[in-house]
C-alpha cells in the first residue's frame, strides 16, 4: 500500500495445487513428532515469525539470548578479525565484524546496515566504523562478481574503493551458509 499500484501477496507452501493434502499432512505429523513443528511454519506455511511475532529466532531457531549473547569484553588485540557483507542498494547492505579467539570461537562484535548508497558510500562507512582494526580480509557475497551492464562488478568496484573483498562459497543444494551458521549455533560434540 505504500507503493501506488502495487500490493503484497501471501501464499503457503499448501497452496500449491499438485501437492495432494495428505502428503501436507504426513509431512507436518513427521515433523510435529521430531519436535520440529517450527520447520514446519517456516518453510511449508512460509510464517517466518512461527506464530510469536519476535524475530530473534526466525531463520535459526537453535539462537538462544542466554547460551549466545555475552556480557560486553575487550576484544583480546592477537584476536584475528573479519568482516561479512551482503551487498545491496534497494535491500540493505549488512557488515558484520566478528573476531577469532584463541579457542575458535567466532565473535560477531559489530553490525552496520546500510540503504541506498553507492560502492564508495558504503566503503568510507564501513572503514570509518572499522578505524584502526587490523582486518584479515572482508567477505562478500559471491553474486557480487557478476558483471553488471558496465562489465565492472560490485566486487570490483569494492577493490577500486580500496576495500579488498573475498568471496563467500556459493551456496548449492547440500551446503548452505544457514546450515554452516545453524552448525555454529547448535554444535555436535563427541
Amino acid at each position: 500500500g505504500k507503493i501506488p499500484e502495487t500490493s503484497a501477496i501471501w501464499f503457503s507452501s499448501m497452496d500449491n495445487p499438485l501437492v495432494p493434502p495428505s502428503e501436507w499432512e504426513n509431512i507436518k505429523k513427521g515433523l510435529e513428532e521430531k519436535g520440529r513443528r517450527h520447520i514446519w511454519e517456516q518453510e511449508y506455511v512460509c510464517n517466518p515469525f512461527d506464530g510469536d511475532q519476535t524475530s530473534s529466532e526466525i531463520r535459526y531457531p537453535e539462537f538462544s539470548r542466554v547460551k549466545h549473547l555475552k556480557t560486553p569484553f575487550r576484544i583480546p588485540p592477537d584476536w584475528k578479525r573479519f568482516r561479512f557483507m551482503d551487498w545491496g542498494m534497494n535491500h540493505p547492505t549488512a557488515c558484520l565484524w566478528a573476531a577469532l579467539s584463541s579457542d575458535f570461537y567466532l565473535y560477531i562484535y559489530d553490525e552496520m546496515k546500510i540503504q541506498g548508497k553507492s560502492v564508495d558510500a558504503v566503503v568510507e562507512l564501513i572503514n570509518r566504523r572499522t578505524g584502526g582494526q587490523s582486518i584479515e580480509f572482508s567477505i562478500l557475497d559471491p553474486s557480487c562478481w557478476r558483471k553488471e551492464s558496465d562489465g565492472v562488478s560490485i566486487a570490483d568496484r569494492f577493490n577500486r574503493c580500496g576495500l579488498k573483498v573475498t568471496p563467500g562459497k556459493r551456496e548449492d543444494r547440500n551446503y548452505s551458509g544457514a546450515s554452516l551458521v545453524k552448525s555454529y549455533l547448535s554444535p555436535v560434540t563427541g
